[in-house]
């Protein structure tokens, strides 16, 4: 176990809690001294509203981060935040927060930079799934778009990061090949899918 640590050797401190912001979400809130080379607080969406329903799966969802904040994989190699292991985390409480926007550090403060925007894989792999969602099988969209599909490129990205070929080598590798070239066809019409956006968008700006 890769616990947290200060210079003295002595184990960190601090629980995880939660904040809502003005649509009544819910705002994960990690303890400061975990992250120390961050400036600020790091803050995430959970991706669910803060309704008295969901006060149970809530607290289910802060253990759980806080476990996997005391075995140290909520922390890049860097000491940054991973966002990647916090989407693996929730993902089996079957919440999948959209995290569109939110770089792999999430800083807060009154004094702190914007953040910059960023749509990694996941992201929007996330939003080709809401897209597809409404003409598929209910059974279909949660086992195989959002589990095993989303499984397989949240953990790629934890292993060899963003880089196209080397997702694609290791997916060959350490995954089932017939599954593979599945997801492989999704992301191809995916693709085709945003360069049509794309070309919509580029058409109405010539004509504005």
């Amino acid at each position: 176990m890769n616990s947290g640590k200060t210079p003295t050797g002595k184990a960190l401190q601090g629980n995880i809690g939660y904040t809502t912001n003005k649509q009544n979400k819910v705002i994960i809130n990690m303890p400061r001294p975990w992250f120390p080379q961050v400036k600020g607080q790091v803050k995430i969406p959970l991706g669910i509203e803060a309704t008295k329903e969901n006060q149970g799966l809530i607290q289910r969802a802060i253990d759980r981060l806080q476990i996997a904040l005391e075995d140290g994989r909520l922390h890049n190699p860097d000491g940054s935040f991973n966002k990647y292991e916090y989407q693996e985390v929730l993902s089996h409480l079957k919440i999948f927060p959209n995290l569109r926007g939110i770089m792999k550090v999430i800083e807060g403060g009154k004094n702190q930079p914007p953040v910059k925007p960023e749509l990694g894989l996941l992201e929007i792999w996330e939003k080709y799934c809401e897209y597809r969602k409404p003409s598929l099988a209910i059974s279909t969209y949660e086992i195989h778009y959002k589990k095993k599909y989303f499984s397989f490129i949240n953990d790629a990205l934890k292993v060899v990061g963003d880089n196209p070929l080397e997702i694609r080598n290791w997916l060959i590798t350490h995954r089932n090949l017939r599954d593979v070239k599945k997801l492989y066809r999704y992301l191809k019409k995916l693709t085709i899918l945003l360069f049509s956006i794309i070309y919509i968008i580029l058409k109405i700006l010539i004509l504005v």
